[in-house]
């Protein structure tokens, strides 16, 4: 975050997540529970434009609907990423403007992807308004 003398000017991503678990893990085919999932990616945000992508479908395991297709950060600027949590602490900390160095896990194969940050959308509690980060409805949390 980066203060602008009024207020808090946020770092915005512009994804919804989880943490992987057992059941993404075994959906996406994934040796590790390790990562950030990455579920939806929003049009017009700093990980579109930097081609980070969601979630392409649904699979069935064990009787439950779990998201698959979607990249799995799991790290950031060199360091490990355990969980969705991780993503969620490393955009708080940084600045609207700053690249992050992601790696991610995408169809098998890691890839890097540079994302720039973008000051966080401004909504009807104005520009300087904390982040939503809240539940996600499929799990995980909202990162807007």
């Amino acid at each position: 975050m980066r203060c602008l003398g009024v207020g808090l000017l946020w770092p915005w991503l512009g994804v919804t997540g989880a943490a992987v678990n057992l059941l993404l893990a075994e959906a996406n085919d994934l040796e590790t529970q390790a990562g950030a999932y990455i579920h939806t990616v929003v049009a017009g945000g700093p990980a579109e434009a930097a081609g980070l992508r969601g979630s392409t479908g649904l699979a069935t395991v064990h009787g439950v609907s779990i998201p698959v297709g979607g990249d799995v950060i799991v790290a950031i600027n060199g360091e490990p990423v355990d969980d969705f949590s991780v993503l969620l602490v490393a955009v708080a900390f940084s600045a609207p403007g700053e690249t992050l160095d992601l790696t991610v896990l995408r169809e098998g194969a890691q890839v890097q992807i540079p994302v720039t940050l973008a000051p966080r959308r401004a909504t009807s509690a104005g520009p300087y308004a904390q982040p939503d980060i809240s539940p996600h409805p499929a799990g995980g949390f909202v990162l807007e």
